[in-house]
This record gives structure tokens, sequence and C-alpha cells, in this order.
């Protein structure tokens, strides 16, 4: 978790997935809507994503990730540290 927090990735939900941008099925029902909410996120931040069967097969869309990077990764300024008291309530804690 404390890599997770230097790197300012996205926290884990306690099941331990990673929240996506959008559900599955978005990208099965509402690729256009994707697509357009995706012009307002920065480009380092986009993919192509080809869809793989159906009558739009081989159709290439420019959208945002499903699963976010760290700012780390993206190389994009990151907040100030964390205290301490703020990381032990990311931190699963014994009542």
């Amino acid at each position: 978790m404390i890599i997770v927090i230097d790197k300012q990735a996205v926290i884990p939900l306690k099941s331990g997935q990673i929240p996506p941008m959008y559900a599955k099925l978005h990208w099965t029902n509402w690729r256009q809507k994707i697509e357009i909410f995706s012009e307002n996120i920065l480009p380092e931040c986009l993919v192509t994503r080809t869809v793989q069967s159906g009558k739009d097969k081989g159709k290439k869309y420019k959208i945002v990730a499903e699963h976010m990077n760290s700012l780390d990764y993206y190389k994009f300024q990151k907040y100030k540290d964390y205290e301490r008291e703020e990381i032990d309530i990311l931190i699963p804690q014994i009542l």
C-alpha cells in the first residue's frame, strides 16, 4: 500500500480491485459515450482500443484507459506527501 501512496496511484477497493474509469459494459454498449468523455482527458491517459467482434469489428477508438496508472507513471505533478494520519486512514487497522 505504501508504494501505491508514494507513486500516487489509484487506491484499490477493499476487495483488492482497481476501480475502472468505466464499466466493461460501457465498452460493449456505449463506446461512443466513452469516446466523447475521453475528449476531456489528457492525451497521456488515452489508449487505442480495437473492437474485437460484431458489426464494428476492427474499428479503433482513442479513449481513456480503463484503469489509470499513477501520477508518477504519467510523470504528472504529484500532490504533497500524505501526512501519517492520512496514510493510517487508507491502511486497514484492527479495531
